[in-house]
C-alpha cells in the first residue's frame, strides 16, 4: 500500500478511536459518580457493581487516580459488609474480581481477604481435630469389643469345665453382667455414631448453605450489572427529558464531528493525490530534461573568470580544504554528467549558483561551499542503473527506482568532511522541494527548505528551460525568466530576482 494511503487510514482510525474514547470516558465518569452516591446512601452492593464496571473497562491497565480512589472505597465497603455477615466465600470471590484492578485496589481488599482465609484455615483445623477424635473413638470401641470377645471365650470354657454351677464361673463374670456390659458398650458406640452422623449432617448443611449463598451472589451480581445498564439507560432518558436541547446539541456535535472526519479524509486523499501527481510530473520533467540535454550542450552561462579565483583566494584559513573539496566534487560532477549523458550540466548549474549567491551577498566561503555542493547535487543518479538513466521510456517500476536518487544521495557524500556534510545533505536530497510544499521527497514548504536547495531549484530549472527539449520550443532568457517569475508556488521569488540580475 502506498505510504500516503497508509497515512489516510491511520488518520481515519485515530478519528474513530477519538469518538469511541469520548463516549467510553463518559460512561466511566458516570460510574465513578454513582459509586460515591451509593456509598453515601449505604448501598454498598450497587457501589461495588459500578466499581467492577470500571475495573473491567481498564482490564488490567492502570486505573487513573480519581477513579481508583472511588473503586477502593467501593471495594472496602463491600468487603466490610461481607465480613459483618460472615460471607467468607464471597470475600474470596471478591479477591478474584478485583485482581485486575491493580496493586492499590488489591491492597485495599487484602486485610478482609486474609480474615476469610484465616476462617477457612480454622475450619480445616477443626475438621482435622474432629477426625482424630473420631478415629480415637473407633479405635477404643474396637479394643472394647476385642476385650469382650476374649472374656466371652474364657467364660464359655469355664462353664463347660465346672458342673452344677448356677451359671457363674468361679472367680468369673455372670452371663447377665456380661450382657449388660456389652449393651453398655453398644449403647456408647451407637451414641458416638449418632453424634458423628449429626456432625456430618451439620457440615453438609453448612456446605449447602454456602453453595446457595454463592449461587445467590452470582444471581445478585448479574442483577446488579443489569441494574447498572438499566440505571445508565434511565439516566440517559432523564437527561433527554430534562435537557433535550443539550442532547440535540450532542447529536449535532457528533454528526458534525463525523462529517468533519469524512471531509478531512476526502481532503487528505485529494491533497496527497495532488501532491503525488505534482511530484511525479516534476520527476518526469527532470527525466525529460536529461533526455533533451543529451542532444546538445547546455548554452553557456558566462561567469567572471576572476569570480571563483577571487573567492578561493579570500576563503580564509580553511581555503585549502575547500579547494580540495571542490576538485573532488568536479570529478564526481563529470561522472554524473557521463552517467546521465548530459553535457556540462553540473558545471553550468554550479556556476549559476555562484552568481546567485554573490548577488545575494553571501560570504566568500559560503559561495565556495555552495559551488562545491552544486557540482554534486545529482550524485544520487550514480546509484541508479545507467540503463534506467538513459532509457527513452520508463516503466512504472523504473520510474519508482529513479525517485530514490534523492534519498540514496545522502549515503554517497562520504567524501565530504563532517563539518560541511549538513550543507551537502541539504543540496543532494532537497533540491526538488517546492515553495508550496508540493515537492519531494519530504514535502517541505517555504523557508523550511534550506537555502542551498532553493537556489539549486531555481538554477537547475533555468538551465533546463534554456536547453533544447524534445517536448518544448527552445526558450530564450526572457521567456525562461518569465516562467520562473510566474511560478512562485515552486520557486523562491527572492532567488528568482537575484537570477534575473545576473543572467
Amino acid at each position: 500500500m502506498d505510504a500516503k494511503l497508509k497515512k489516510i487510514w491511520i488518520c481515519l482510525f485515530l478519528s474513530l478511536f477519538a469518538v469511541f474514547t469520548v463516549f467510553s470516558q463518559a460512561a466511566v465518569n458516570r460510574a465513578a459518580e454513582l459509586i460515591n452516591k451509593n456509598i453515601i446512601v449505604g448501598n454498598t452492593e450497587k457501589a461495588y457493581s459500578y466499581a467492577l464496571f470500571i475495573i473491567k473497562f481498564y482490564n488490567g491497565e492502570e486505573i487513573p487516580y480519581e477513579y481508583e480512589t472511588a473503586v477502593k472505597k467501593a471495594v472496602v465497603s463491600q468487603a466490610e459488609s461481607y465480613v459483618k455477615a460472615e460471607n467468607w466465600e464471597l470475600l474470596l470471590e471478591l479477591e478474584k474480581e478485583v485482581a485486575p484492578g491493580g496493586k492499590e485496589v488489591r491492597a485495599a481488599a487484602a486485610p478482609y481477604v486474609k480474615k476469610a482465609r484465616d476462617y477457612f484455615e480454622q475450619i480445616e483445623k477443626e475438621k482435622e481435630l474432629k477426625k482424630k477424635q473420631e478415629d480415637a473413638l473407633v479405635e477404643k470401641i474396637r479394643q472394647t469389643e476385642k476385650t469382650l470377645e476374649e472374656e466371652q471365650t474364657v467364660s464359655g470354657e469355664g462353664e463347660n469345665a465346672v458342673s452344677g454351677t448356677s451359671g457363674v464361673s468361679s472367680g468369673g463374670i455372670s452371663a447377665a453382667e456380661l450382657e449388660k456390659l456389652l449393651q453398655a458398650f453398644e449403647s456408647s458406640r451407637k451414641a458416638e455414631l449418632e453424634q458423628q452422623a449429626r456432625e456430618s449432617a451439620r457440615l453438609e448443611q453448612i456446605r449447602l448453605e454456602q453453595e446457595k449463598k454463592i449461587a445467590e451472589n452470582d444471581e445478585r451480581r448479574h442483577a446488579e450489572m443489569t441494574e447498572l445498564i438499566r440505571t445508565m439507560n434511565e439516566s440517559s432518558e432523564t437527561v433527554k427529558s430534562t435537557a433535550a436541547a443539550e442532547k440535540d446539541f450532542n447529536r449535532v456535535f457528533v454528526l458534525v464531528l463525523i462529517v468533519t472526519v469524512v471531509v478531512v479524509i476526502i481532503l487528505l486523499i485529494v491533497f496527497f493525490s495532488r501532491q503525488q501527481k505534482i511530484q511525479n510530473e516534476q520527476l518526469r520533467t527532470t527525466v525529460q530534461t536529461m533526455q533533451a540535454m543529451r542532444a546538445q550542450s547546455v548554452p553557456a552561462i558566462p561567469v567572471s573568470p576572476s569570480l571563483l579565483s577571487a573567492t578561493t583566494s579570500d576563503a580564509g584559513a580553511e581555503s585549502q580544504d575547500v579547494i580540495n573539496l571542490i576538485e573532488t566534487c568536479r570529478k564526481y560532477g563529470s561522472q554524473i554528467d557521463s552517467a546521465t549523458q548530459r553535457r556540462n550540466v553540473t558545471t553550468q548549474v554550479a556556476e549559476l549558483v555562484v552568481k546567485i549567491c554573490t548577488e545575494m551577498g553571501c560570504s566568500r566561503k559560503d559561495i565556495l561551499l555552495n559551488y562545491a555542493a552544486a557540482l554534486v547535487y545529482d550524485i544520487g543518479f550514480l546509484s541508479i542503473d545507467t540503463s534506467i538513466l538513459r532509457a527513452e521510456v520508463l516503466s512504472k517500476d523504473q520510474f519508482e527506482i529513479l525517485k530514490t536518487h534523492t534519498s540514496n544521495a545522502e549515503k554517497m557524500i562520504f567524501f565530504v568532511d563532517e563539518k560541511y556534510r549538513p550543507l551537502f545533505r541539504d543540496a543532494v536530497s532537497k533540491h526538488h522541494e517546492n515553495m508550496d510544499g508540493s515537492g519531494y521527497p519530504f514535502g517541505l514548504k517555504g523557508k523550511d527548505i534550506p537555502f542551498i536547495a532553493r537556489v539549486l531549484r531555481v538554477a537547475e530549472s533555468y538551465v533546463a528551460l534554456i536547453s533544447t527539449r524534445n517536448y518544448r520550443e527552445i526558450m530564450d532568457r526572457n521567456t525562461a525568466v518569465s516562467e520562473l517569475e510566474n511560478s512562485s508556488n515552486l520557486y523562491d521569488p527572492d532567488i528568482v530576482q537575484a537570477l534575473i540580475a545576473v543572467v
